[in-house]
This record gives structure tokens, sequence and C-alpha cells, in this order.
């Protein structure tokens, strides 16, 4: 299991947008946090979960594994990607509607 005690939803963020270029690199247009909305501490065995939106010609299993590897190394932490087409039609609109975006090109 991955941990190294507490990890803010201002570090998580902070780690994100210090390697932006490098989650680009995966062809990422956008990522979010979601369930995050009243959690202000990760702490160990939590799980973090991304909203990622792949630009097309790049969503391959290839980025998304490496991406989630990548991502899992830097918080340290399990990570679950998720993307827009993977959402169920009853959770979709709830999903978006409370993901915290950290960044859009």
């Amino acid at each position: 299991m991955k941990h190294a005690g507490v990890l803010t939803k201002d570090d998580l963020r902070n780690k994100l947008l210090d390697n932006h270029s490098k989650i680009e690199s995966f062809g990422v247009l956008q990522l979010g946090i979601l369930d995050m909305k009243h959690i202000g501490e990760i702490t160990v065995g939590t799980e973090i979960k991304l909203l990622v939106h792949f630009q097309p010609e790049r969503k391959t299993l290839d980025n998304f594994l490496e991406l989630t590897c990548f991502f899992e190394e830097i918080t340290n932490r399990e990570v679950f990607i998720v993307t827009p087409e993977s959402l169920s039609e009853i959770s979709k609109k709830r999903v978006l509607d409370e993901v915290e975006y950290i960044f859009v090109s």
C-alpha cells in the first residue's frame, strides 16, 4: 500500500499543478479532483479520484495506465482515474457538477 502520512487537498492541487506539463504529455486536456468537496486531508489508505479528459487521439490504454502510475508516484497514494465516457448516465451529472478542475487546456 502506498502512503506517506497526510496529504492535504492543497498539497494534491499543488503537486498536480507542479506537474502540469508532464501530465499534458499524456494527452490530458482537463484534470479535476473528484469527491473532495468536504475533505481537507487525504489520510493513509484514502484513494484519490481524478477526472481526466484526454485528447481524442491520445486516449489510449498506454497513456491511461502510464498516467495512473505517474499520479501514484507523485502522490504516493492509490489513484483512481475516471474519464467522462466511463461515467454512467445516472452519475454523470452529479460527478461533473462536483468536480474541482485543476486545469483546463
